[in-house]
């Protein structure tokens, strides 16, 4: 079995931690990921009997999917482990809903196609996706905003907001370009 790939999968560190990721010998490791700022990391197999995912934290939090799950995108990543430690996905069969853990955190009116445009703030309830010059949020609100070159949504202290680079001409004909803040 080790040679078509399939056998037990295990997370393993500098600290010894060797944790089991999923049940039993019959998984074939799929996908494995860290977090942005490298605390926790993600591993998914799929179980051979059942067909399933099982996508598991190095916090020991876990989440089944399917293979479905595991393609759509176009290839972009689906699920990921924030440093937390916690599974945030995007299913296949809802994309307008954000998952933590494996409940619904935030949904939005516009299926989440790309998730460089899906903006997560602290409280997942409050990200906000960009789409065709318009920022849509988790609490179901949309705003225009047109002209927007490379929007970033940041929070610093208890203020969301996005950033982009925005055109304006000037007095004389010319175009100048400005950073822009908009409070959200």
């Amino acid at each position: 079995m080790a040679k078509m790939g399939m056998g037990y999968s295990f997370m393993v560190n500098e600290a010894g931690l060797k944790q089991q990721v999923g049940a039993g010998s019959m998984s074939m490791p799929v996908k494995i990921s860290a977090s942005t700022g490298f605390k926790q990391c993600i591993a998914t197999v799929m179980d051979q009997k059942t067909q399933k995912t099982i996508t598991v934290t190095s916090t020991n939090k876990q989440e089944e999917g399917s293979l479905t799950d595991m393609s759509s995108g176009g290839g972009e990543k689906n699920s990921f482990v924030n440093d937390n430690g916690d599974i945030i996905s995007i299913p296949s069969q809802s994309p307008t809903q954000v998952l933590l853990n494996g409940k619904e955190a935030a949904s939005f009116k516009v299926p989440v196609k790309s998730m460089d445009r899906l903006f997560l703030t602290q409280d997942i309830s409050k990200s906000v996706y960009y789409e065709k010059g318009k920022i849509y949020r988790a609490d179901g609100t949309e705003e225009s905003l047109s002209g927007v070159l490379f929007p970033k949504v940041g929070t610093l202290g208890n203020e969301t907001a996005v950033y982009n680079f925005k055109m304006f001409k000037n007095e004389a004909g010319a175009k100048d370009v400005y950073l822009c803040k908009k409070v959200i």
